[in-house]
Parts: structure tokens; sequence; C-alpha cells
């Protein structure tokens, strides 16, 4: 049981996820006390979201949360609901992460500054932001933030800076917000937060590129090549629609573009994810005069009962541009 744990977590820091995964998967079976089953199940379901599959990481953190429920163990219990709201967000499923972390927020109102609470907080913000409540999100952050300062919580003060920077930038203060987010980018370095830091690049890239798309691609492309290396799938999609195709598709890199959709696709998509790389690949096929008659049903099937409005955003996009390339300015735009 402890080498197979050892065992996943090497094979986590060289980015094979997956591989991770298995081996814990292998220490359950051996597991026989509850809280280390809960504790394996958390940490696989980290893994299995940072390696994008997401249907099998609610599934961990689901049990894990039954367990320490189950023990009576309410701190634990909070730190896998922050987790679950997390992979939940990441997921692109944010109506089901803000149903989660509202009530839990409340439910465990008794731990005050626990640092699980306060993780919860941090992952409420963060839906906030994706749900564009923008000013709840600096609201709620702001909270989080004194919490986790005086109980120096470094992973939650970092993430929640990137967080507050977001919506800063969101509500039209972007120097701040970029300033905001660097911070937290920043300290999330210096403490060896690699997936922290990673979050704080993206979302600082992401804004970053609206003025200079050159330079945006650019550091894209570094990003993804960051990305493969760490395993880290679910911030490659991220980094691909919202950060590398709008910069593609201006500077005219489209043959790039289209070989790293097609790549990523490939490589087992899920559900939102997969919309999002194929509302692109439709997108700037459509613009080449291709046929995208397949796409554009897979994409309507992904996204028949979507409600993250980030990928709705993109399906939308994806259907303009080919109503353009057919010469449907009027549908276009509608």
């Amino acid at each position: 049981r402890i080498a197979l744990k050892g065992a996943a977590e090497r094979a986590a820091s060289l980015g094979a996820h997956d591989q991770a995964v298995t081996f814990l998967e292998q220490a359950l079976t051996v597991t026989t006390d509850p809280r280390e089953e809960a504790e394996l199940l958390e940490r696989a379901g980290a893994l299995a979201s940072t390696a994008g599959h997401h249907s099998a990481a609610e599934r961990y953190l689901r049990r894990a949360i039954d367990i320490h429920v189950a023990r009576g163990d309410r701190v634990s219990a909070a730190r896998a609901t922050a987790a679950l709201g997390a992979s939940l967000l990441v997921a692109y499923r944010v109506e089901s992460a803000l149903g989660l972390l509202e009530p839990a927020i409340e439910e465990f109102a008794d731990l005050g500054a626990d640092p699980a609470r306060v993780a919860v907080g941090g992952q409420l913000a963060r839906g906030y932001f994706l749900h564009e409540e923008f000013r709840r999100a600096v609201e709620t952050v702001d909270k989080v933030l004194v919490d986790a300062e005086h109980a120096d919580l470094v992973p939650v003060v970092a993430d929640a800076l990137i967080t507050r920077g977001c919506a800063l930038w969101m509500l039209g203060q972007g120097y701040e917000g970029i300033g905001v987010i660097q911070a937290g980018e920043r300290l999330a370095g210096v403490f060896g937060l690699t997936m922290t830091a990673y979050r704080g690049f993206l979302n600082r890239t992401e804004g970053e590129a609206h003025g200079d798309p050159r330079a945006g691609l650019a550091a894209a492309r570094t990003g993804l090549d960051d990305a493969r290396r760490l395993g880290y799938r679910t911030w490659a999609v991220n980094l691909l629609g919202f950060t590398a195709m709008p910069c593609a598709l201006r500077t005219g890199e489209w043959d790039w573009a289209l070989a790293e959709l097609d790549t990523w696709l490939a490589d087992e998509s899920e559900g939102s994810q997969r919309a999002i790389l194929l509302g692109w690949t439709v997108a700037l096929r459509a613009s080449r005069a291709e046929d995208v008659d397949a796409g554009r049903r897979e994409l309507d099937e992904l996204t028949r009962e979507e409600t993250d409005r980030q990928v709705l955003a993109v399906a939308a996009a994806s259907r303009g541009f080919v109503a353009l390339a057919a010469g449907d300015v009027d549908g276009a735009w509608r």
C-alpha cells in the first residue's frame, strides 16, 4: 500500500497522472482503514481532474466526502468538498459547483477560519467569477483572503489572488487585475505551487493577449509545451480555447491551430472540453470552406444540455463562423 502511494506520487511528479490514478486504485484494493481510503480517493480525484477525467474525479471525490461524513470528520468533509468544487469548476460545471459550494459554506460555518472551510470559500469565489457574478466574486474572495492571510494558508492566498485579479479585470479594472494575478502567480511559484502558478499564467496570458495577439500566441505555445510536460490536460484545453485559438485566428496561424486541435481531440476529451476544441475546429475548417457537417452535428449534440457560459459562447461563435463562411451575414450575427 505504501509502495503504491509512493509510486503514484512519483508518476504524478512526472506528469503521468493517469498512471498515478491507476496506482491509487490499486492501493484502494488493499486499504481497510476508512480514513486512509478517503484520503486516497481525494488524491485520485485531484489527479483525475488534472488529467481531464472529470467524471472519474467527481466519483472519487464524492465517495471521499461520503466516507468523511460517515466517520463524523467534518473538517475532512469540508476539505474534500472544496476539492470537488474545484474539479467541477475546471470541468465547466459551474452551476453544479455553486449548488455544492453555496450550501457548504453555511454547513461548515461552525468551522470558522479552519483551512478546510477557507478553501471552500476560495472555490465559491471562483465559482461566482465563472458565473459572471464579478462583484460578488470580489466580495467573497476578500473575506477568504483575510482568513487565509491570518492563518498563513499560502496555497489558498495564491489561488484567491488569481481569482480576485480575474474578477477585477472583468469589472474593467484591467491594470489592477493583471497586477493581482501576477502577485498570485509569483507567490505560487515561490512556494512550488506549480498548478496554481499555471492557472495564474493562463489567466494573465488570456488578459494580455487581447492587446497583443502575437505575444499571446507565443506565450500560449510555451504554455502548451508546459502542459504536456506536466500532464495538465484540463488546463491545456482552457489555454487552447480561450487564448491560443483566438490569437491564432487573428494572426493567421491556422495550420498550427488545427494541428493542435486535432491532437488534443484525439486524446479522449470529455463533454464540455471536447465541445470547446470541436467548436474551434469547426470554425476554422468552415472558414477554409471545408465540410464541417459532421462536426456541427456533434457540437450540437455535445452542447444540447450545456449550461456553462464559456462553452456556450465558443459554440455560438463556431456557428457564427459557419454562417459567415456560407455567406449568411445575418445568421452569423445571430
